[in-house]
């Protein structure tokens, strides 16, 4: 025997779900607990000295200055994807297994 009145209300109870969904995209909310000690240590570190953000930037000029020389050149792109490959194979060895 089937049940289409109690299928049709199961699944719009449960659409109903998609109303409230929300993305979170805060790397602090998706993985640190609300009330642990992580998140009131960086609240207070934020309130402290302001929020803090990881972003590494390399700045790349030239060494002649000329008004019409450009850094982008077949010679810089391939020293920038070097650079890159360096970086992508730094590893630091942990002691102890921590």
């Amino acid at each position: 025997r089937h049940y289409p009145l109690l299928t049709f209300l199961f699944v719009l109870v449960a659409l109903v779900g998609l109303f409230r969904f929300q993305v979170q995209t805060d790397p602090l909310k998706l993985w640190v607990p609300n009330g642990s000690t992580a998140h009131h240590q960086k609240e207070f570190f934020d309130e402290t000295f302001g929020k803090f953000y990881r972003i590494e930037q390399l700045i790349l000029s030239k060494e002649d200055s000329a008004a019409n020389s450009s850094i982008v050149t077949d010679e810089n792109i391939r020293l920038m994807f070097d650079m890159q490959d360096i970086v992508n194979n730094i590893s630091v060895p942990i002691s102890g297994g921590k």
